[in-house]
Formats: structure tokens, sequence, C-alpha cells
């Protein structure tokens, strides 16, 4: 029996020179992501002719990560406008139908608190993923596959999570 000792593997074949370059032990795995996304479409979303700045933001798709980020992102958002004002267009995905509902009351609960009562800058949807990531210059979203797709995408992403004051305790002894 042979043993292959792998140091070395990518989802990325743009690092495939690179790993070569140094390394014998290298393997390209490759991602649905690469069948997905062709240059042109790549492309075809850096155009930076737009007089706006848009922003993507994906709470997650797990009811947790849904509840515990989706006001933290409006908040977030609501930040930027007060920043960047009129140039600023938000679009928050909804990752399945069934948090919709939720993520629309999160909003409505926000703005009714910060006393904001014109939202034309602020659209929530349940369209595909990918198109939104494709119509934003930038991104929030919670770590996974939304993050890795911007990757693919080369849009720049924030990318957030929140954890338990005892988790984040534990994690600055380390």
């Amino acid at each position: 029996a042979t043993t292959i000792h792998l140091n070395n593997i990518s989802s990325f074949k743009e690092n495939e020179k690179y790993y070569c370059r140094y390394s014998k032990n290298y393997f390209y795995t490759g991602h649905p992501f690469n069948d997905i996304y062709s240059e042109a479409e790549i492309r075809e979303g850096m155009d930076g002719e737009s007089k706006y700045i848009s922003i993507g933001l994906f709470p997650g798709s797990r009811r947790q990560e849904i509840t515990m980020l989706t006001e933290i992102f409006i908040k977030t958002a609501l930040m930027l406008r007060r920043i960047y004002g009129d140039r600023l267009r938000i679009t928050l995905a909804s990752a399945h139908e069934e948090y919709f509902d939720y993520i629309i009351k999160a909003k409505i609960k926000i703005f009714k608190k910060y006393k904001i009562y014109e939202d034309s800058f602020f659209n929530i949807t349940n369209e595909n993923p990918s198109d939104v990531i494709k119509k934003s210059d930038v991104l929030i979203s919670a770590s996974g596959t939304v993050a890795m797709e911007a990757l693919f995408c080369r849009k720049p992403v924030v990318i957030c999570y929140k954890v338990s004051c005892l988790t984040y305790f534990i994690g600055r002894i380390l």
C-alpha cells in the first residue's frame, strides 16, 4: 500500500501555482462555486460605476444565527447609513422563507426605536443569495457558505459571529 501525505489542500485554483512551487504535497479539491461563476459574471458585478454603495446583509441560515445577528446587522446598517447617507443601499437576504417574518418584525422594531420613517434604502428579500452577492459592493455575513461564495465573487466581506460571554472569556484566556 502506498501512503500519500498532503501538506496543502485548496479549493481555489489560483493557489495551485503557489503551492506547487513550494510543496510537492499539494492537492486541488475544487469547489462547486468554481462551476457556478464564470469570470465574466464576477467582473459584471465589479463595474464600480454606480453612484450608490450597495451592502448585502446575510445574518445566517439557522434560527440561532438569525435571532442572534439580525438586529445587530440592522443596527450596523443604520450606523453606516449615518456615515454614507443617501448613497447607501442595503439588502438583507433571508436565507429561508420561514425567517422572513421574523426579519421584517426585527426591522420594524429597530426602525421604530430609532425613529426612522423613510426606508426606501433598506430592502429585505428572499431572492437567491447569489444574486444579492453579485449586486452588492460589500457584504456583512455570518460565517458560512455566503462568506465562501463572496470569496469566489471577489467581494469584500465582513464575517461576524456572536458567542456567549463564557465562550468569549475562554477565548480571551487562550
